[in-house]
């Protein structure tokens, strides 16, 4: 989920960046780099990116204070805002210094659906959901191939987008709000 200007990292030397604080907060505001959560908040030119401490959006939880982005691409990935407001793109709401959830907390956008930590286009593209084999779980929008009146589910065919049968030898596909498509592929 890279977009200019919205997932710095930081490593910190200290393993309390992973554990969360130890007696006492600080005081003073967190600078660049440094932790920041819900009781410290980030110095005047920086906000708290809770994805950026996570790999995941997510909000309310640790995170690491990034810069203000200078100018954001107009990229249409419409993401829910820890303030629940609905975003084009995470660069957009780091602009406003809001963390991103993805696509909880937000109705999706006209025409969209929910996937994961995103919106797909419902009609031209399915949310492609793995599970499995020591990878972290994802979920990713991935073009229908259809062709004729073929809608859903109809338009995922062999070969399987799960890929090889042998490591993914269950795959369950659904219709779901807003007119979308999920497959699941689970694994051996």
């Amino acid at each position: 989920m890279g977009t200019v200007g919205c997932n710095s990292s930081a490593a910190e030397s200290s393993s309390e960046a992973s554990e969360g604080w130890s007696g006492t907060p600080p005081a003073d505001p967190a600078v660049l780099g440094e932790r920041c959560d819900e009781w410290v908040s980030c110095a005047g030119d920086a906000f708290c990116d809770y994805g950026s401490a996570s790999g995941w959006p997510s909000c309310g939880e640790k995170g690491i204070c990034v810069a203000f982005p200078e100018a954001c691409d107009e990229i249409d990935l419409p993401l829910c805002g820890c303030d629940g407001v609905l975003y084009d793109n995470a660069c957009e709401a780091a602009a406003a210094g809001v963390g991103t959830q993805g696509a909880a907390g937000c109705t999706a956008p006209a025409g969209r659906f929910a996937c994961g930590f995103e919106f797909c286009e419902s009609g031209t593209a399915f949310c492609e959901h793995v599970i499995g084999h020591g990878q972290p779980e994802s979920w990713d929008c991935r073009a229908l191939a259809c062709t004729g009146d073929l809608e859903g589910c109809a338009c995922i065919t062999d070969p399987s987008p799960c890929g090889d049968p042998h490591y993914f030898p269950g795959q369950f596909c659904s219709g779901v709000a807003n007119g979308g498509t999920e497959l699941t592929c689970l694994p051996a």
